[in-house]
């Protein structure tokens, strides 16, 4: 008998022996961020007849939950929440399926078109001037222009820049760096917008400090500041 914090994400036209495990969590994991509470909400079986993860909060948090998935409902949720709807329908469109959220006790939560979502036509390329940063990890080429790849977490960024400029950054190999440019954009039929390329403009070294030592400086400074004044206040 289902509990009342049971939730079954239904994907229409797949089974539990045509859904591989790895895609199986590549929709589990914009399904925590959508459910939230994540240390209280787990998952307990995959049911037969569509593919149907099962999921359960646990006692102390099913109103929680149930507000949040309200929330998401009726458009006051979490921009979190909203992107992992918009990457759980991603993730069936390409499936070419949708799904429903549904609850025992509340019927139909929330409905995920996937693949019957409106299409919309493509756009570009266009240019827009943009600016991207990660860590420069290759410059070559062998014609009057020449290619810099700039990594951010997985992501790569192609930018195409002369010689000259090719030499002039070519110093920061392996460092953090901004690239500022005209980039190349284009919207797919998902309504998604993606940058093509970046024709190179100029560029800013960045400290290859991770992000995390940079916030301590700063607080140890403000801290230090802080103190002096509370002194002075006190002579």
């Amino acid at each position: 008998m289902a509990e009342q914090g049971e939730y079954r994400f239904e994907i229409a036209d797949l089974s539990p022996m045509t859904l591989s495990m790895r895609r199986l969590n590549k929709y589990l994991e914009p399904l925590v961020d959508l459910f939230g509470n994540e240390k209280h909400v787990h998952l307990i079986r995959v049911d037969e007849g569509s593919a149907v993860p099962c999921i359960i909060a646990e006692n102390h948090m099913v109103k929680a939950v149930q507000h949040q998935l309200q929330k998401v409902k009726s458009g006051t949720g979490s921009r979190k929440s909203y992107r992992a709807v918009e990457s759980i329908n991603e993730l069936l469109a390409e499936d070419r399926t949708s799904a429903v959220l549904r609850s025992p006790y509340h019927g139909l939560v929330i409905e995920f078109p996937g693949i019957k979502r409106a299409t919309e036509q493509v756009v570009g390329p266009i240019k827009e001037p943009c600016d991207v940063q990660g860590e420069l990890v290759q410059v070559g080429g062998r014609d009057e222009t020449i290619s810099l790849h700039v990594r951010d977490g997985k992501s790569i960024f192609i930018c195409t820049a002369s010689r000259e400029q090719g030499r002039e950054i070519a110093t920061q190999l392996f460092r953090r760096v901004r690239i500022i440019g005209t980039g190349n954009w284009i919207r797919n039929e998902m309504g998604k917008w993606s940058l093509l390329d970046i024709t190179f403009g100029s560029f800013l070294p960045l400290s290859d400090e991770p992000l995390s030592k940079s916030i301590q400086a700063l607080r140890a400074l403000t801290d230090s500041i802080e103190g002096e004044r509370i002194e002075i206040e006190s002579e």
